[in-house]
């Protein structure tokens, strides 16, 4: 018992002289919004804003930055983004490796930017593999004063014919089975 009281007494006096100091960590966890890293799912709507960077690709610089990750097991293999007109009608140019088809523009009533990028699969590359990362760039505005994005990805679903199959299989099997019995 003698030692708990030298103990307490120890805490006390590294407590008033300073000698056990503590430190602080901090861990944040940031609006999606705000942050330029965004997590990609077949079907499930995501929000993103651009980090403000400076990149040279493909002989242009780029000042906004984001950076996508396809948390699925599925290739993505269309996306399609929508973002609010505050950039005074600039026009759009969409560029990409890992999409064939793409188009942008501002939609008819002007209040918005709609880009869509597509792959049918039949090119060298396939959309966004599963697990893997995408980089999107812009060069209209700083990262941090561009408007935040909305999208949603997509993955190709069975052919309408494997589907058929698969459910004329299910009603063959119980009619076979119903006549045996």
């Amino acid at each position: 018992m003698k030692i708990l009281r030298y103990m307490v007494m120890a805490v006390l006096f590294m407590g008033l002289t300073h000698a056990a100091r503590a430190y602080q960590v901090l861990v944040l966890d940031p609006s999606t919004a705000d942050s330029p890293f965004f997590l990609i799912q077949p079907g499930v709507p995501f929000s993103f804003g651009f980090a403000d960077c400076n990149v040279s690709y493909g002989g242009f610089s780029y000042t906004g930055c984001a950076l996508g990750f396809n948390d699925s097991d599925h290739v993505i293999t269309n996306i399609s983004l929508g973002y609010a007109n505050t950039l005074g009608n600039l026009p759009v140019q969409c560029l990409s490796d890992a999409f064939s088809d793409f188009s942008c523009g501002l939609s008819s009533d002007g209040t918005e930017y709609a880009l869509s990028f597509e792959d049918a699969c039949g090119t060298n590359s396939c959309g966004i593999a599963p697990y893997h990362f995408v980089v999107l760039l812009e060069n209209a505005v700083p990262g941090s004063d561009f408007p935040d994005v909305d999208g949603v990805a997509n993955s190709p679903e069975p052919g309408s014919i494997w589907l058929a199959l698969s459910g004329l299989g299910s009603v063959g099997y119980l009619v076979r089975r119903r006549r045996k019995v």
